[in-house]
């Protein structure tokens, strides 16, 4: 096989190395992926800046509310419904979901099951609701979280607004075995955007629990959305508490919801998409002889050194709008 020198930069764990790397596992079957201080390709996200010090082709992966700027990179994957042909549409949660399945033995969603073992799982769960977060800046969220709590415990596991006694280790194994013992789980976004969809919402459904949930408006895309509690669909929080204690009390319910298929329209692909991601990965990495990367180009360079200067100046600005927005709050109160 061809050999490929990468780089991973800026991503939310360290990513530059084999392990726990799947877009390493996937190159794997095309190329001997070499890691490399000089590389031919590399990869970055959305936490931090280091890849502006490589001048190679540049792939953008980002699980956050962030849309690609190709003035910066000549490849991205996000969550963005973005028909340019150098993006490829792969929100979190269907990389959680194919990583859950493929490499870590979860059962695919849309197995068929009786309503007496609905019935049956659902009564194993000992627990009510819980919520793990650790930004406190995502305000619908803990509003909700709160309002909930007065009228039923809810186990709040992250570092913010923690009750359990402890915090959650890290890892994502340690998440969802704490969760599968929950009937609800809180699945708020940090934000609400057209397609942006986390892992938030992929494993409650893994470990059958009911997710309620807010964020991208238009989920009904993806996911059937009588199998959630979708935030929206309820004409206030009051009602979506009254529904949510309802099920609670009420195994029937639960089963109604349990029994509906989680995707929306035909089930979600996982060797489809894995594929997609291949090719995609493979036809950017292809190009790197036959087109000048964008950060060889002086003019892509500037607009992308304003963008980033304007992007600082629009997020600064944005939060003393909601630090103002709070003061008043508190002023009124």
């Amino acid at each position: 096989m061809n050999k490929i020198a990468v780089k991973f930069v800026d991503f939310w764990t360290d990513m530059n190395k084999p392990e726990g790397n799947y877009f390493y596992e996937l190159l794997s079957e095309r190329y001997t992926v070499e890691f490399s201080d000089d590389p031919e390709i590399v990869f970055y996200s959305c936490y931090g800046k280091e890849y502006l010090k490589y001048k190679c082709i540049r792939i953008f992966y980002s699980p956050e509310n962030w849309r690609p700027d190709f003035t910066g990179c000549d490849f991205a994957i996000t969550f963005d419904y973005n028909e340019d042909p150098r993006h490829l549409r792969l929100p979190l949660w269907a990389l959680y979901y194919i990583s859950y399945v493929r490499q870590h033995g979860f059962p695919e969603l849309d197995g068929e099951l009786s309503d007496q073992e609905l019935i049956k799982r659902w009564n194993e769960k000992t627990k009510f609701c819980c919520f793990i977060v650790s930004n406190p800046k995502a305000k619908k969220r803990i509003d909700f979280f709160q309002k909930l709590d007065k009228f039923k415990r809810v186990d709040s596991a992250g570092k913010h607004l923690n009750n359990i006694g402890y915090f959650l280790d890290g890892g994502t194994f340690v998440k969802m075995d704490f969760i599968k013992d929950y009937r609800f789980v809180i699945s708020f976004e940090n934000a609400s955007s057209v397609g942006y969809t986390t892992e938030k919402l992929i494993e409650p459904l893994l470990v059958g629990a009911i997710p309620i949930y807010w964020g991208n408006p238009a989920i009904g895309k993806e996911f059937n959305k009588k199998r959630i509690l979708y935030y929206d669909d309820f004409p206030s929080e009051e009602a979506l508490i009254e529904k949510i204690l309802k099920i609670e009390n009420d195994p029937r319910e639960a089963v109604s919801i349990l029994k509906e298929k989680a995707f929306a329209g035909e089930k979600f692909n996982i060797r489809r998409a894995a594929n997609d991601l291949l090719d995609f990965l493979v036809s950017a990495i292809e190009s790197r002889d036959a087109r000048k990367p964008v950060a060889q180009r002086p003019l892509n360079s500037m607009r992308h050194s304003f963008n980033i200067k304007r992007d600082k100046v629009m997020n600064k600005l944005a939060r003393l709008k909601g630090l103002q927005k709070m003061d008043q709050t508190k002023k009124l109160s």
